[in-house]
C-alpha cells in the first residue's frame, strides 16, 4: 500500500537533491552551481565524490511512481544519509580545495548554504505555488551579496526554519519584523513583490493600474513627501467574464500608504467589484476559487492598515457610477479557495489509513472582510473542512484488550466538519468557539457503540504543534455498561533546525492517546450500581471505586480493578 502523505513529502525532499546529483555527474554544471553559490570552484574536489552514493540513493526514491508503506523506513534513512553526507563537508580541509577558495569559510558556510539553496530552488521551481507563500512569510529569503575576499557576487537563497518555528508562536510579530512594520523604512515594495509572486504562482491575473485621482487624493492625504510613493495599484483580477447573472470583474487591489506627520507607512486593501454575484473559477481538477460579494464596491471602498492603529474602513471614496449614490454601509467580500480530494474518496490530513486518522473530502481557505451598519468591521481568515471524518482505529500494539473488545474491527468513524479561523474582531476560534479546543456533541451509533462526543485540540510547545483528537463513547457488555472518555490519537509536528527530522526540517510523530478515564455501571440480578475508573497505562489496569446495592437491601463501596493483562488469557481481560 502507498505510504501516503509522509511518503509524498519524503519524495519531494529527495527530488530537491537532484540538482546537486546532476552537478556531481557533470564538472561543467558543478562549476556553474558553485559560481551561483559564490564560490570559485571550477573542478569537483575529491571529498565531493564520496557523497555521490548517498545522493544517488535518495534521488532514486524521487524517481519511483509511489513509495510503499514497507519502504518508508528506507526512504527516511536515505534522506538522513544524504543530509549527513552534505553536512560532512564541514570537515573539508584546505588541502582538498583550490587556492581560489577560503577553506575555513567554505567548511563553515557551504553545507548549510547548499541545503538551503536546494530547498529554495525546489520550492520556487517545482513547488512555486507553496514556495511563493513561504517567501511572502519570510521563510524563504533572496538577498544580493557583493563580492568580498575570495567570494564571488551571488544571490543568497535562505530557508529559515527558525522563522517557520517563530511564525507558529507569534505570526503577526514575525511578519511585522520581517517587513519593518512600524518603521519609516517599511518594506512595502518587498511586500507588493511577494504578493504579486504568490498571485501569479496561483494563476491569478495581476496587473498594475493607475488609481482614480479622487482615490489617490484620499490615500496620500497628509504625506510628509508631496510625491506619492507609487502612482499605481497592484490589482489582482480574481474573477472576470459573464457568469450567467451579470458581467463581472472582481478582485482586490493593494496600494502603499505614505508616512504622515502622525502615522508610519502602511498599505490599503482596495476590493473592487463591477457587477454583483457569486461565482467560481476552476484552477485545476482539485482546486476551485470562489468569490462572494455582498455589496456594491464600485463607489470606492478601502481598508487602511497602519501600525499602531485599528484597521480603518473607508467608503464613499468615489460616487457610485450607477447614479451618484453612495455604496451601502454594510456588507462583505469573501475569497474562498476550495481544495478537493480529486479521484480519491478522501484525503488523510493527520494519521494514516488504515489506522487512527483525520480525513476529509474537501477543504477551503477563506479570506474575507465584513462591516455592518453599526460600523463593526472585521477581517478574517478561515480554514474549513467538508465531509470530514475522525476515525479512531487503535493499533493492536497500543490499545489494551478491553478497548479492543469495545471497538468494531474497522474502528469508529465520526462525521464532523471543522472550522479554524483568525478574526481581527473575535480573535482565534475553532469551530466558532474561542481558543484552540473544540468540543463536539455527537449522537451517533455504530452497532453496540454509541458515540457521545469528540474533542479536537491544538497546543503550541517550544515551536512544536501538537494536535490531539479524542472520542467519548459508551457500550454495553452483558450486564456491564462502560463509558470511555477521550480515547484517540495525537500528532506532533516539530521543526528541526538541524534537518534531522523524519521529513528533514520537520519531525512528524503519531501516537495513540489512551482514555482520560471511564465509568462502569452494573445492572445484574440482585446487584446494581456504578462508579468511575482511572487508567494506568503501564500496568494496563483500570482502577476505581464502585457504589453497589445488593438485593435492594445492602449498600457497599467496592474497589474495582479491570485488568487487561491476563497471563493465561491472551487478548482477554478480567473484572474484579
Amino acid at each position: 500500500m502507498a505510504g501516503g502523505i509522509i511518503a509524498s513529502l519524503g519524495q519531494e525532499v529527495c527530488e530537491a537533491l537532484r540538482p546537486f546529483q546532476l552537478a556531481l555527474d557533470d564538472p561543467e554544471f558543478f562549476g556553474d552551481l558553485m559560481v551561483e553559490l559564490g564560490w570559485d570552484l571550477p573542478t569537483i574536489p575529491t571529498p565531493f565524490n564520496a557523497l555521490k552514493p548517498a545522493i544517488d540513493k535518495a534521488v532514486a526514491f524521487a524517481d519511483q511512481e509511489e513509495v510503499e508503506d514497507a519502504d518508508l523506513p528506507d526512504l527516511v534513512l536515505a534522506i538522513a544519509d544524504a543530509m549527513a553526507a552534505i553536512t560532512g563537508l564541514g570537515s573539508i580541509s584546505a588541502g582538498e580545495l583550490p587556492p581560489t577558495v577560503d577553506a575555513a569559510a567554505f567548511a563553515a558556510e557551504f553545507p548549510d548554504q547548499l541545503l538551503q539553496f536546494l530547498a529554495v530552488e525546489h520550492f520556487l521551481g517545482q513547488l512555486r505555488d507553496w514556495g511563493t507563500i513561504l517567501k511572502l512569510l519570510g521563510v524563504i529569503g533572496l538577498e544580493d551579496v557583493e563580492p568580498g575576499g575570495s567570494r564571488l557576487p551571488h544571490e543568497r537563497k535562505s530557508f529559515d526554519v527558525d522563522r517557520l518555528t517563530a511564525l507558529f508562536r507569534d505570526p503577526l510579530a514575525e511578519l511585522a519584523a520581517h517587513y519593518r512594520w512600524d518603521e519609516t523604512g517599511f518594506r512595502g515594495d518587498l511586500l507588493l513583490e511577494n504578493v504579486a509572486d504568490v498571485l501569479s504562482a496561483w494563476r491569478v491575473p495581476v496587473r498594475f493600474v493607475v488609481p482614480e485621482p479622487e482615490l489617490e487624493t484620499v490615500l496620500i492625504e497628509g504625506s510628509v513627501d508631496p510625491q506619492p510613493i507609487h502612482h499605481w495599484i497592484l490589482r489582482a483580477v480574481l474573477l472576470s467574464g459573464h457568469t450567467g447573472i451579470t458581467d463581472i470583474e472582481a478582485g482586490i487591489g493593494l496600494h502603499l500608504l505614505p508616512e504622515t506627520d502622525t502615522a508610519k507607512p502602511g498599505f490599503a486593501v482596495l476590493p473592487f467589484v463591477r457587477g454583483i454575484g457569486e461565482t467560481a473559477l476552476d484552477l485545476s481538477d482539485t482546486m476551485t476559487l470562489e468569490l462572494r460579494a455582498a455589496l456594491d464596491l464600485t463607489g470606492g471602498v478601502g481598508f487602511l492598515f497602519r501600525p499602531g492603529r485599528d484597521p480603518e474602513f473607508l467608503k464613499d471614496i468615489i460616487a457610485s457610477v450607477a447614479g451618484g449614490s453612495a455604496p451601502p454601509a454594510s456588507g462583505g467580500l469573501a475569497l474562498r479557495l476550495v481544495m478537493h480530494s480529486g479521484d480519491e474518496p478522501s484525503t488523510v490530513l493527520i494519521g494514516s489509513s488504515p489506522g487512527s486518522r483525520l480525513e476529509m473530502a474537501a477543504a477551503s481557505l477563506e479570506l474575507g472582510a465584513r462591516a455592518d451598519q453599526a460600523d463593526s468591521k472585521d477581517i478574517y481568515l478561515e480554514v474549513q473542512t467538508q465531509d470530514a471524518r475522525i476515525v479512531v482505529e487503535p493499533d493492536p500494539e497500543d490499545a489494551d484488550s478491553f478497548l479492543r473488545s469495545l471497538f468494531p474491527e474497522d474502528g469508529v468513524a465520526i462525521d464532523v466538519d471543522l472550522r479554524l479561523g483568525l478574526s481581527s474582531r473575535d480573535g482565534l476560534y475553532l469551530g466558532g468557539q474561542p481558543g484552540l479546543r473544540l468540543d463536539l456533541p455527537i449522537h451517533q451509533s455504530l452497532g453496540p457503540v454509541k458515540i457521545t462526543g469528540a474533542t479536537l485540540a491544538m497546543a503550541l510547545d517550544d515551536g512544536a504543534v501538537t494536535v490531539t483528537i479524542g472520542a467519548d463513547f459508551n457500550t454495553k457488555l452483558g450486564p456491564v455498561a462502560a463509558a470511555i472518555e477521550g480515547v484517540g490519537f495525537t500528532t506532533r509536528f516539530e521543526p528541526r533546525g538541524d534537518h534531522d527530522g523524519n521529513l528533514g526540517p520537520i519531525d512528524v510523530g503519531l501516537g495513540f492517546k489512551p482514555p482520560a478515564g471511564g465509568a462502569l455501571a452494573i445492572d445484574a440480578s440482585g446487584i446494581a450500581g456504578g462508579g468511575f475508573l482511572s487508567f494506568d497505562r503501564e500496568r494496563g489496569q483500570y482502577v476505581g471505586a464502585l457504589h453497589l446495592r445488593l438485593v435492594d437491601r445492602f449498600e457497599l463501596t467496592a474497589v474495582c480493578l479491570l485488568d487487561t493483562k491476563v497471563a493465561d488469557i491472551p487478548g482477554g481481560y478480567s473484572l474484579l
